[in-house]
């Protein structure tokens, strides 16, 4: 979360004017990131507490935390994908993907908030 924080900050977006970090969404989840004005939500998942499937194929393996975790992520990304007549962005990002390129994570982010503008 911090280093896609610094990034957008080092690219021109205003914490608490463009973005909020650690968004309570209608009172029933936190988010990572929200952009109120665009209708985007952030979500940057850890590989391992998030079971990413990229990572954690075999389902049968999984440790009980990361069990409670998808499940938790699943109905947090579909009350917000549904909720407003379903007018809310909903991205997940992977430590793996920061990892990998930080860069082209905040690039997708971007994207995202042009189509929403």
């Amino acid at each position: 979360e911090r280093k896609i924080k610094e990034e957008l900050i080092k690219r021109g977006y205003k914490e608490g004017i463009d973005f909020i970090h650690q968004y309570r969404f209608n009172d029933k989840f936190m988010c990572d990131f929200c952009f109120p004005q665009q209708r985007v939500i952030i979500e940057i998942n850890g590989d391992f507490w998030h079971a990413n499937p990229n990572k954690y194929t075999d389902k049968t393996k999984l440790h009980k935390h990361q069990i409670k975790g998808i499940n938790r992520d699943k109905s947090k990304q579909a009350y917000i994908t549904k909720v407003d007549n379903g007018s809310w962005v909903y991205i997940v990002i992977w430590e793996s993907d920061i990892k990998e390129s930080l860069s082209k994570c905040v690039d997708k982010i971007e994207r995202e908030l042009k189509k929403n503008e």
